[in-house]
């Protein structure tokens, strides 16, 4: 893939610091490196990008369906037969593809968005128009809002009568608006556009900042206003605080249809035997970790599951006489791989760490390697324990 950068509207004085004398290459300055952090931004949120990465990924799976087959049936069989595991991990019977291309929900296919070329409303994703949204921002983390419009998605790049924004800040001890220049906003795409940002350099944590969007076009004679409340929270600590997850009570009271969206993908599950550890951080007593592959068109994260199948004590239970290897090593991964989907659902979002701050995917993605970690010893032989109980 080769990406074009248009640099015309940069100053000329910026260009000239910018490119190098032979203008074959950059200088390695602050300006060379926000460009490269945009373009990072801009690779990672496309929706186009993560189709193909999404149609490339299931062409891979698919090679290897007769393998995953057991899985696939496994996994629903056991979701089917167990009402109280359906309701934990999601709202039906059925487990959707994990990887939809063709960019929609699916069985929707009729209800394709069609965007106006003069939009009537933007406003942030599942909110009134002009209702001001107040959310935490961590700081030295990358700030994401989502808006949602009735425009086409050529909105903001067409020839003619181009759509035109701009994103302004304000601290809470300030009147004047201040424009942000560190920024990116990708779409619209099917009504919805991606905003992301850094927080100015010199906040700090518990300070309240005010974000205002603006959007015109000439067809407009008021642009459409949007407004965030945004305050200032400690950076993710990882996984060594100590600190226990905990419900947040205040969350996910509205009366929508909640287990809608709360279905769980079919995992793509990549076994790591002992020749892979170094690639993937693991030692003898890992069991799995996740590795998040971007949104789906539904706006849903989408993980990779890599087990350890060289793990200290699942090689110790196969060498019991009588054991089946390859059962064995089915039930470890199984059950790694629901304990999983379980932590990953999208009830994730209702966790919230030592500090009151929800979790985001990196931290979830820790907590599920921990967990994972503490469980392997215990996995096969409560198996076992539980095959020996009568009824």
């Amino acid at each position: 893939m080769i990406l074009v950068v248009d640099c015309t509207h940069i100053d000329g004085y910026l260009r000239e610091d910018l490119f190098m004398n032979s203008r074959d290459r950059v200088r390695n300055i602050p300006l060379a490196r926000r460009i490269e952090k945009k373009i990072e931004q801009f690779l990672r949120t496309d929706k186009r990008l993560r189709e193909l990465k999404n149609r490339r990924r299931l062409e891979e799976i698919e090679k290897k369906l007769d393998e995953a087959r057991p899985l696939a049936n496994a996994l629903s069989d056991l979701v089917r037969q167990t009402p109280s595991l359906s309701r934990i991990l999601r709202g039906g019977h059925v487990i959707p593809s994990p990887f939809p291309v063709g960019g929609g929900h699916q069985g929707k296919a009729a209800g394709r968005f069609k965007g106006k070329r003069y939009p009537t409303y933007f406003r942030f994703r599942r909110k009134k128009d002009g209702e001001i949204i107040e959310r935490d921002s961590r700081l030295g983390s990358i700030t994401r809002l989502r808006l949602e419009t009735d425009a086409e998605d050529s909105y903001f790049d067409r020839d003619v009568d181009q759509g035109i924004y701009e994103v302004e800040t304000r601290s809470q001890d300030d009147e004047a608006w201040v424009p942000l220049l560190d920024l990116s906003l990708n779409g619209p795409v099917d009504g919805i556009a991606n905003l992301s940002f850094e927080l100015p350099d010199d906040v700090v944590v518990g300070d309240y900042i005010g974000v205002r969007i603006r959007i015109a076009d000439p067809s407009r004679v008021d642009e459409f206003v949007l407004r965030a409340t945004l305050r200032v929270v400690p950076p993710a600590q990882g996984n060594g605080g100590g600190g226990k997850p905990t419900r947040d009570r205040n969350r996910n009271h509205g009366k929508g249809k909640g287990d809608r969206d709360s279905r769980v993908a079919l995992p793509n599950i990549i076994p790591v035997p002992r020749k892979d550890w170094e690639k993937h951080d693991f030692d003898e007593l890992s069991a799995l970790k996740v590795v998040g592959q971007g949104n789906d068109s539904n706006g849903e994260q989408q993980f990779d599951y890599y087990v350890n199948i060289d793990n200290k004590y699942l090689l110790t239970a196969q060498k019991n006489p009588g054991r089946v290897v390859e059962t064995l090593r089915a039930q470890f991964t199984y059950s790694l791989v629901l304990f999983s989907m379980a932590l990953l659902v999208k009830e994730r979002s209702k966790y919230v760490d030592q500090n009151g701050t929800p979790f985001n995917d990196e931290d979830m993605e820790a907590v599920v390697g921990e967990v994972s970690r503490r469980l392997a010893p215990f996995i096969l032989p409560t198996l076992e324990a539980l095959g020996t109980i009568a009824e």
